[in-house]
């Protein structure tokens, strides 16, 4: 039976040999050690206060009887914006897809979290005020957020979609319309409900994009106050 007091393989021939490794097999390991050390950092960074967690389960409207905070926080969407961290939690769940509130926070200060509301367009009734996006996305690179709901029932490939733009404080507008297989669409282009470009709102075009949307400035206040009117008008010729 051997003790490995003699043994060259026993614990003193291991240090011996783990001191003679070349140094470029030593490189690797700080490099892991590095990624590791980002990785906990950045899980931190990301990590939701209890406090939002709390005060979100404790807000009307939302079903949360079947999450727990574990649950919450996997299919949490985050954004960083400077100074700005946003907490999207899901409210409600259906086939439709899942629908969120979303939190924003300054500098850190969750006591301060304030509950986002988004401008929201329907052809029908024009403009209102909602704190839920449906099936919410971020663009990291374009810094833009898109939401989008079934617009001809599940199952079609039909979706009204909004997209929004961080300026000066809140998110604006930046675009409205509609993607998939709508019955206004006349091709596989998407169909722009707003901003109304010049031939929609002379009646003599459908709004087809045809190249970059208008979509990368924001809609100002009297931009979407005069377009009210006219997204009435487009959602009676689009019935």
């Amino acid at each position: 039976m051997h003790t490995g007091q003699n043994d060259p393989v026993g614990t003193t021939g291991w240090a011996t040999t783990t001191a003679k490794w070349p140094s470029r097999l030593l490189l690797p390991l700080s490099l892991l050690a590095g990624l590791v050390c980002a990785s906990t950092a950045q899980a931190q960074s990301d990590a939701i206060p209890q406090r939002i967690l709390d005060n979100h389960r404790a807000t009307m409207g939302c079903w949360l009887a079947e999450f727990d905070d574990s649950e919450l926080a996997e299919k949490a969407l985050i954004i960083h914006l400077d100074v700005q961290t946003f907490y999207g939690l899901i409210c409600s769940t259906s086939l439709d897809g899942n629908s969120y509130r979303i939190y924003q926070v300054e500098d850190g200060r969750d006591e301060w979290a304030n509950l986002i509301t988004f401008p929201q367009l329907d052809s029908k009734l024009g403009w209102y005020a909602s704190t839920e996006l449906q099936k919410p996305t971020w663009d990291e690179g374009k810094k833009l957020l898109r939401s989008e709901f079934p617009k001809q029932g599940s199952a079609s490939s039909c979706r009204q979609y909004s997209i929004y733009s961080w300026q000066n404080g809140r998110f604006y507008i930046a675009q409205v319309g509609l993607s998939g297989d709508c019955e206004e669409k006349e091709s596989d282009k998407d169909l722009i409900i707003f901003p109304f470009v010049d031939e929609v709102a002379k009646g003599e075009a459908a709004g087809v994009a045809t190249g970059a949307p208008a979509a990368d400035k924001p809609a100002t206040d009297a931009a979407k106050d005069g377009a009210k009117d006219e997204a009435k008008d487009a959602g009676k010729k689009a019935k």
